[in-house]
């Protein structure tokens, strides 16, 4: 379990920790805090690493933490959630190249303790294979965002929750995001943890801020716990996920 304790709390009957801070800046420096403290107390935890916008900024506190030497990723083991399929590393939008320029790098993470998802792989259904035996080792904590249709990773509506890693085909709400809002040259497939993967981990941190992932999690944390609301799935093991979040998205949970 991340430990750490915050003056302002959702209870909720199933989730054990649901942090709200004032505003984005400081849901930021709360999630940066989580995983510096448990890096701190095992310098060689497993992590596995969500991509996206949500996460830019907190990556970016981290990377700040190592560079002032409060703390020191180099032995830690890096994991990734998910990757384009068929998609190169060196592709503008993947999330190795993701990784590797706000992660890996800025944290002094060596090749060795990297483990990738290979979009150029020839075969997706074995390279999901392959890499679930990966993970399946054991995750310390997971970092998760959460998504249209309310995915966590790649996993969209009606993925079973004990589905393993695997190739993914992305639902027409998500590839509109990706192709369309943003702009990129991204396939309409994806490699990615499944739920049942996710769900071993030890701990997991999601981070939420603002209307629209509000909007996302309300069902997922209220609504019927159900594989058409994959978020929903961190209920069935709330005693240790933690979730971070703003006030733009808690008005929405509470309102």
């Amino acid at each position: 379990m991340i430990e750490s304790v915050f003056m302002n709390k959702i209870i909720h009957p199933e989730i054990s920790d649901i942090i709200v801070l004032p505003n984005q800046i400081e849901a930021v420096k709360a999630s940066s805090r989580k995983i510096i403290e448990a890096v701190q107390k095992n310098h060689e935890v497993s992590i596995t690493y969500a991509t996206g916008n949500t996460m830019i900024p907190v990556y970016a506190e981290l990377a700040k933490a190592v560079k002032a030497k409060e703390v020191d990723f180099s032995n830690t083991k890096a994991f990734h959630l998910d990757e384009y399929y068929p998609y190169s590393p060196q592709g503008e939008f993947s999330f190795v190249r993701f990784l590797n320029e706000k992660v890996f790098i800025p944290l002094n993470i060596p090749e060795s303790n990297r483990n990738l998802l290979d979009g150029t792989a020839k075969d997706g259904y074995n390279e999901a294979k392959r890499y679930d035996a990966l993970v399946s080792r054991g995750i310390d904590i997971a970092i998760l965002g959460i998504g249209p249709g309310e995915h966590i990773g790649f996993n969209e509506r009606n993925t079973p929750f004990d589905s393993r890693t695997h190739l993914a085909q992305l639902s027409d709400e998500t590839v509109y995001r990706d192709q369309v809002e943003r702009g990129q040259d991204t396939p309409g497939k994806a490699l990615t943890q499944g739920i049942g993967t996710i769900l071993e981990a030890k701990s997991i941190l999601m981070i939420a801020y603002g209307e629209n992932k509000g909007k996302y999690l309300k069902n997922a944390l209220y609504g019927e716990i159900t594989p058409y609301s994959p978020a929903s799935a961190l209920r069935l093991v709330g005693d240790k996920v933690c979730i971070v979040i703003d006030k733009r998205a808690a008005d929405i949970l509470v309102d």
